[in-house]
């Protein structure tokens, strides 16, 4: 075989003399860190070799490359995603990707409605311009969230353009005393039609969501549907207990994967959220983390700095995979000393506890792929 690579665009193809054989696209991603910290990253997709070049290192050099254009363009880490057993995950690996979650949804198989609407909350059908009222709402939430691009409600009616044509009585509003309360509608994935409700922090959240639901599955039961399909995060505390408590399953379908590429840089476009994170700490010093791939110091003060000293107060040794997880809020600090998968220097004492858990608090995560905006 003569394999050669050549990076059109944002695409690296691989060709057998002037024969394509494989290709992997890396696609630009305003990715939510956390808090309204939005970062470009590269994703990774459309990842595949024609089967007769399968086994010859073809993919693993075409990901090498696409590394190599993300580097050129600016990018300091880069996501993908690929199906929960999807055998591409031991190559990802090999490439330097982590594991931070387990994406899914909430089904539910089709049965009578058992619990009432609550009396005093109003349902309405979706107005133009609500989708305002919603972005308030939802980003007010879910700033915490790992995961998100940037939203808008322009994306909000794009997405579900088609089912507030086909089926708006879907798109029911819950009010009382003038206020919006949550909503609930339809939108299309990968799985066919899909639900949303989402509902404001109130003390009768419970209600509110029960009264959206009930409204969502009798209108699936008029739609002959055999399940529900609800998206929300595993990690919402009150959306699982929700859900799982009206007979939903949760089920896990894809793995959202991580790969750090210039440390030092992703330090840097994160100092505003460490900044903030450590708003009341008052820790002054550098703190440098080192790991066999990665070496970057943050010069913790006013404001935040990055540098590749050699000198610091605090070192942190650990390994790029535990690096990854602690960033992206996959992984407690604590656990990860207590679990011997980082070590400091000089010592562990309760200030750096401290400090670690504030800089690296653990995070609630969507998928931008399964992203509901």
């Amino acid at each position: 075989m003569n394999i050669t690579y050549k990076t059109q665009n944002n695409t690296v193809r691989a060709f057998d003399n002037d024969t394509p054989i494989g290709k992997v696209s890396v696609q630009d991603i305003d990715f939510h860190w956390a808090n309204g910290t939005y970062i470009p990253m590269a994703g990774i997709g459309g990842v595949g070799t024609d089967e007769a070049y399968r086994g010859h290192g073809i993919a693993g050099k075409m990901m090498a490359a696409a590394e190599t254009f993300a580097v050129e363009n600016g990018y300091a880490c880069s996501g993908l995603t690929t199906n929960l057993g999807n055998n591409a995950r031991r190559l990802y690996a090999r490439a330097g990707y982590t594991l931070i979650f387990r994406p899914g949804r909430y089904i539910k198989t089709r049965h009578p409605i058992q619990s009432a609407d609550v009396s005093d909350i109003i349902l309405r059908p979706y107005c133009e311009e609500d989708e305002h009222t919603f972005l308030k709402h939802f980003e007010s939430q879910h700033l915490t969230y790992f995961g998100y691009r940037a939203r808008t409600s322009k994306s909000w009616r794009e997405l579900r353009a088609q089912y507030l044509t086909e089926e708006p009585n879907a798109f029911q509003v819950a009010e009382a005393d003038g206020h919006v309360l949550g909503w609930t509608g339809l939108f299309r994935k990968w799985v066919g039609v899909c639900s949303e409700i989402w509902t404001v922090p109130d003390r009768g959240r419970a209600a509110i969501a029960q009264t959206l639901l009930n409204h969502l599955e009798k209108h699936h039961l008029t739609h002959d549907r055999p399940n529900c399909h609800i998206w929300a995060s595993p990690q919402d505390p009150f959306m699982q207990s929700f859900l799982t408590g009206n007979g939903y399953t949760f089920q896990e379908s894809r793995v959202f994967m991580l790969h750090i590429i210039d440390f030092p840089k992703l330090l840097h476009q994160l100092s505003a959220l460490f900044q903030n994170r450590l708003a009341k700490s008052s820790w002054t010093g550098a703190l440098k983390f080192t790991t066999p791939d990665h070496h970057a110091v943050l010069h913790i003060d006013d404001p935040i700095t990055v540098s590749t000293d050699n000198t610091a107060d605090i070192e942190i040794q650990t390994d790029t995979s535990t690096l990854c997880r602690l960033l992206a809020g996959a992984l407690h600090p604590r656990d990860a000393y207590l679990e011997n998968l980082l070590s400091v220097a000089p010592h562990y004492t309760e200030q750096i506890d401290t400090l670690l858990a504030d800089l690296f608090p653990p995070l609630r995560h969507i998928h931008p792929a399964d992203d509901l905006w």
